[in-house]
């Protein structure tokens, strides 16, 4: 054992400490490797902010960019109405893209809001044609879009105000208050948050007219112009422009296109052949959307006449409203030709043919004539 005991190392009590252990103080301890940050980690950190402003700085310029663009193209398919009564180019589309044109010294501007009677069927240019040739000094400003609603007429009204035109001529039939027919159904939802409207239009107008969805995607037309360019750029840019005629036909055939005629679907004829019946159903509000219209070109003071126009539709009772409301207000006529409709004059419920365009033309002429001088 004691030779054992000899060959074992002594216990810490019994060593005795080296002098050199006495001097060295104890070494701190070790830090982990995942408390030091990498180095290359350390020097990208001021980097990352920098980044993003140069990412945001590229966003801002190219959504800027964007805009102008979009209202330079904007300006490049506006133009100025003509004078001649010819209507309005890009159909359903042309109203917001259509400047009034500058007042004319000694000329009485009357501007007609219609449908496809007066936008297709040459009535308008005939009744400048008859002015001119009588020399009275008229002239007829074609607004009118096929298939237009009177919730149409009133944005599109709201528009016209600024230009104060002599008379406004609404031209109206019993589908323009059709209520299984859309709200709108030409590009007039499309300005109704222009600055124009938006400053004649009553917020019960809004309201009833517009959900949340439809009021953002108005408002967001007015704001990016290639918003309400997209049916005009892609049927006259790629359908009929130069750009189609790069594509190969089988890609041309699978592309939508629009018509410029959003009516083009619900305006085909009925079954049944154009004699079939039609039934008539108003919307619920019509009273209330044809005041907002006298509210709003009366209030400018600019003088009204009401066309309802020829049709073989059975009347609906807005025409008792319409003679009430003239009744009350000087500056509100209404004529009434519904009875002139006949079936061997007219190639269906309202558009005239052949001749009886002229007699067409001749009748709302005088009608037209009578309300400037009445307004005198």
């Amino acid at each position: 054992m004691a030779a054992l005991d000899a060959r074992l190392p002594a216990s810490p009590e019994d060593q005795e400490p080296s002098p050199m252990s006495q001097d060295v103080p104890p070494s701190p301890p070790t830090p982990s490797p995942a408390a030091v940050p990498p180095t290359d980690a350390a020097e990208q950190l001021p980097a990352a902010p920098a980044l993003q402003r140069r990412v945001l700085r590229l966003v801002l310029g190219v959504s800027l960019a964007t805009l102008a663009l979009g209202f330079l193209v904007l300006h490049r398919f506006s133009y100025t109405l003509p004078e001649d009564g010819s209507p309005l180019r890009y159909g359903t589309y042309g109203f917001s893209l259509a400047r009034f044109p500058t007042p004319e010294q000694g000329k009485l501007t009357v501007a007609v809001l219609g449908n496809s009677v007066y936008q297709g069927c040459g009535i308008v240019e005939r009744m400048q044609r008859m002015s001119d040739e009588m020399d009275l000094g008229m002239r007829f400003l074609n607004y009118s879009q096929c298939g237009s609603g009177i919730s149409d007429h009133v944005v599109q009204a709201a528009k016209l105000v600024d230009a104060d035109p002599d008379l406004l001529v609404v031209a109206l039939i019993p589908a323009t208050f059709e209520g299984s027919l859309p709200r709108f159904r030409t590009d007039a939802d499309q300005m109704a948050f222009d600055l124009g409207p938006l400053r004649v239009l009553s917020t019960d107008f809004y309201r009833r007219e517009f959900t949340l969805q439809a009021a953002a995607d108005s408002a967001l037309s007015s704001l990016l112009p290639f918003r309400r360019l997209d049916a005009i750029l892609r049927n006259q840019s790629i359908r009929q422009g130069p750009v189609g005629g790069l594509l190969p036909d089988w890609l041309l055939r699978r592309l939508t296109f629009p018509t410029l005629n959003l009516g083009e679907d619900w305006l085909r004829p009925r079954p049944g052949g154009r004699r079939a019946k039609y039934t008539y159903s108003g919307y619920p509000d019509s009273t209330e959307v044809l005041d907002e219209l006298l509210r709003v070109v009366r209030g400018a003071g600019i003088p009204l006449l009401f066309i309802w126009q020829e049709n073989g539709i059975v009347k609906p009772d807005l025409l008792p409203a319409l003679h009430a409301r003239a009744a009350r207000d000087p500056g509100v006529r209404v004529a009434d030709f519904q009875d002139f409709w006949n079936d061997r004059d007219f190639s269906d419920w309202v558009h005239p043919a052949g001749p009886a365009r002229d007699a067409c033309a001749r009748r709302h002429f005088t009608a037209i004539a009578q309300a400037l001088l009445a307004g005198k």
